[in-house]
């Protein structure tokens, strides 16, 4: 098998060049929202599994991601070509790309096993290789209700900024964050609720009499049905009612983007994909969010890379004030867990001269906890380019973590019955009475 890799990968790495080229050609359309919508629509509703009272919709085998990669695709692509199609070619266009993308999306896959083959030399290292790659593609990064728990308290703190960049405030920014999540996790199935609703006060959807419905009642089914039956459900400004100005800093329009990897697997549907950077995307002047993960998992650092790429000179503040708002968020875990715990942020010890950094301290009863918290961003790189750059990164993630925590557990241990903090400019802060402490414990 290892011999003929080389081969398998050559033959699949032109197949899936070919499947790329067509789809690129056939999406270029004149209503590339609708095909979205229909696209998102077949993936999100197929395979239905009842469970109990509840219906859940699964995938089978690995998630392709279509509808991230096909908001990719328009957006990278310039619309040369610009068909008119109609409702029925919309359809067949939608199960032909979700077709076409799932065998191109496994014969990528097959591609990442060969060539881990290729590579192989029975090392730890090459042996995470693929591995990391698939981790790489996983998608849902935290269960959906602290979706608001992680994410507000890093955008409040740069009210600031957002107001001076695009004249909204960070509190508007998260309801609209909020608002938007739930129209697309539960926005379709409210739409067809209220639907079912109006047909019970009309009678029966057979010999619906509307006429006795109240004209505030008709104009709520009206937007219930656009909500879920019509691309207005993924209507950004209509949801979010944010200004334009933030809507477009996070934003491609058709052509506008390209994907971050060059060389042969460029556009490949393995690789880091332009909806990372923008989670929507403009067509015909109105701004759309299709995908609900690539929005939950990514507004964050979509959102800083706008607000950098806009004022370069705000760098510095955003990540003191992210590692500000990152610590605080941790220490109010900790004190949420152990009712009457003591705690210390932002902690230094040594000397001027070799000061170290300690991110909390948490005393509970007689233990001492150690804790580091890191607030920087992963690389985008995908594994199969660059798994170097994915080494590094977690070395820095974790080994530094690591240090730091036995480090200032060595200090601890060294200091006796009084452990001495101090603050950034090496003065005294406090001098804690540790005689008692019989355990430390690191965390990061």
């Amino acid at each position: 098998m290892k011999a003929i890799a080389p081969i398998k990968m050559e033959c699949l790495a032109k197949e899936i060049r070919e499947c790329i080229e067509s789809i690129r050609n056939y999406i270029q359309i004149d209503q590339q929202e609708i095909l979205l919508m229909a696209v998102t629509d077949i993936s999100n509703f197929s395979n239905p599994s009842p469970e109990g009272d509840i219906l859940f919709y699964k995938q089978g085998g690995l998630p392709s991601r279509p509808v991230e990669y096909l908001q990719s695709l328009i957006a990278s692509t310039n619309n040369t070509i610009c068909l008119h199609v109609t409702d029925e070619d919309i359809e067949r266009l939608a199960h032909q790309y979700l077709h076409d993308q799932e065998m191109l999306f496994e014969k990528a896959t097959q591609y990442l096993m060969f060539r881990s083959l290729v590579i192989e030399d029975d090392s730890e290292t090459s042996c995470l290789v693929f591995e990391a790659q698939m981790m790489h593609m996983v998608r849902g990064n935290r269960y959906r209700f602290l979706q608001l728990d992680y994410i507000q308290p890093l955008v409040l703190v740069h009210d600031s900024e957002f107001q001076k960049l695009f004249g909204v405030s960070a509190n508007a920014v998260i309801d609209g964050y909020e608002r938007l999540e739930k129209a697309l996790s539960n926005g379709r199935l409210e739409g067809l609720a209220a639907l079912r609703e109006l047909f019970e006060k009309a009678g029966s959807a057979d010999e619906a009499d509307f006429s006795i419905i109240p004209e505030k009642d008709l104009r709520a089914a009206e937007e219930a049905f656009l909500e879920a039956c019509s691309v207005h459900h993924f209507n950004v400004g209509r949801i979010t009612n944010w200004p334009k100005t933030f809507m477009d800093a996070l934003s491609f329009a058709p052509g506008e983007a390209s994907f971050f990897e060059e060389g042969e697997m460029r556009y490949w549907p393995i690789v880091t994909l332009p909806i990372v950077d923008r989670p929507f995307i403009t067509l015909n002047g109105k701004t759309y969010c299709f995908d609900y993960y690539s929005l939950t998992d990514n507004f964050y650092r979509a959102v800083q890379k706008a607000i950098l790429r806009l004022d370069p000179g705000y760098s510095e503040q955003w990540q003191q004030r992210q590692k500000e708002a990152s610590e605080s968020m941790v220490e109010s875990v900790f004190k949420e867990m152990l009712p009457g715990c003591i705690s210390y942020a932002d902690n230094y010890y040594g000397s001027k001269k070799h000061r170290n950094e300690n991110d909390l301290l948490v005393i509970y009863r007689d233990a001492l906890l150690v804790v580091e918290v890191k607030a920087g961003r992963f690389t985008d790189a995908p594994p199969v380019s660059d798994f170097d750059s994915h080494i590094k990164r977690y070395k820095e993630l974790i080994q530094k973590s690591n240090s730091q925590c036995a480090h200032m557990r060595d200090y601890i241990r060294d200091s006796g019955a009084e452990l001495l903090l101090y603050d950034q400019g090496m003065l005294p802060k406090a001098a804690l009475n540790i005689s008692n402490i019989n355990r430390i414990s690191a965390f990061r």
